[in-house]
Order: structure tokens, then C-alpha cells, then sequence
């Protein structure tokens, strides 16, 4: 009987130490997802930061958006087409 319960002393430890191998696993998955975030803001930024003004947009921290604040300034009412300013990046 105590051998039998040793086996499954043995089989609880090799389980619970593979939990926590993936734990540890999602927690890196997570910090370098953070990490590439924060990079990714800061490209964006770099790339639009004297766009956004123009636009009358902001770029979005965590959701990684651009937010228009007027959006009716992209397009003519009914229209598909964006006007110039935006067209030309001007």
C-alpha cells in the first residue's frame, strides 16, 4: 500500500512541476508580447507623430488605434473617396 501511494506521490510532483513549467512559459509569452507592444506604439508614433495633429487623430496606447476625432474629414458625405489632404499625405 505505501508503495502504491510513493507512485502516486511520484506522479502528483512530476504533474505540478509541469504546470508550473507552463505557467512560467505563458508568463515569458506575456512579458514579450508587453514588450513588442510598447515597441510597436512607439514606431507608429515615431512614423505619424506629425500626421496625427493634421488628422485631428490620436493613436491609442493599448489598443495600438488610430482615432479620428472628426471623421467626416477623411471623406465627403457619400463618397468613397478620400479627399486630397489625406490622399497626398500632405
Amino acid at each position: 500500500m505505501a508503495g502504491l501511494m510513493m507512485v502516486f506521490l511520484l506522479i502528483a510532483i512530476i504533474y505540478m512541476a509541469q504546470v508550473e513549467a507552463e505557467a512560467h512559459q505563458i508568463k515569458d509569452v506575456a512579458l514579450v508580447y508587453e514588450q513588442v507592444k510598447r515597441d510597436l506604439y512607439d514606431v507608429l508614433y515615431d512614423e505619424f507623430r506629425n500626421d496625427l495633429p493634421k488628422w485631428e487623430a490620436e493613436l491609442d496606447r493599448e489598443s495600438l488605434t488610430i482615432t479620428f476625432r472628426q471623421p467626416d474629414v477623411l471623406f465627403e458625405s457619400g463618397r468613397a473617396d478620400l479627399r486630397p489632404r489625406f490622399r497626398d499625405g500632405r
